[in-house]
């Protein structure tokens, strides 16, 4: 936390925390928010939903924006059938590229998995059938 201050300097934390993890990471993010920062809750992979004492958000004036991507082949199923055709229009035409870390064959799956498992993976983690 005070590293992620100090490196922020006058402003006094981060401007947008975006959290797709929860739990105890959460928590300290949430502590270096600046006054006025946005909060985005993606999701809680840690298992640990997300907590947010009102108190905290008054006091520093903080937005907290929940973000369920799914939710939105519900309630704009035609919207996001065509924004995630325009996705893949820009992935496939290269104007997009995803970050890949790895890639296994088949047969390495639990190699893949343990990659995930164990944090080692900073982009995407493929395994090719």
């Amino acid at each position: 936390e005070k590293k992620v201050k100090d490196l922020c300097g006058s402003r006094g934390g981060v401007d947008v925390v975006y959290d797709p993890v929860g739990g105890d990471l959460w928590d300290a993010s949430v502590r270096c928010a600046a006054f006025g920062a946005r909060l985005l809750i993606i999701g809680f992979a840690s298992g640990k939903v997300p907590q947010i004492p009102a108190n905290i958000l008054l006091s520093k004036n903080l937005d907290a924006l929940g973000f369920y991507v799914g939710a939105y082949f519900t309630e704009r199923l035609e919207e996001t059938t065509e924004c995630f055709r325009e996705l893949m229009e820009m992935l496939k035409e290269k104007k997009i590229k995803p970050l890949i870390h790895s890639e296994f064959p088949l047969e390495k799956t639990g190699d893949a998995i343990a990659m995930l498992r164990d944090r080692k993976a900073s982009g995407k983690v493929i395994v090719s059938v």
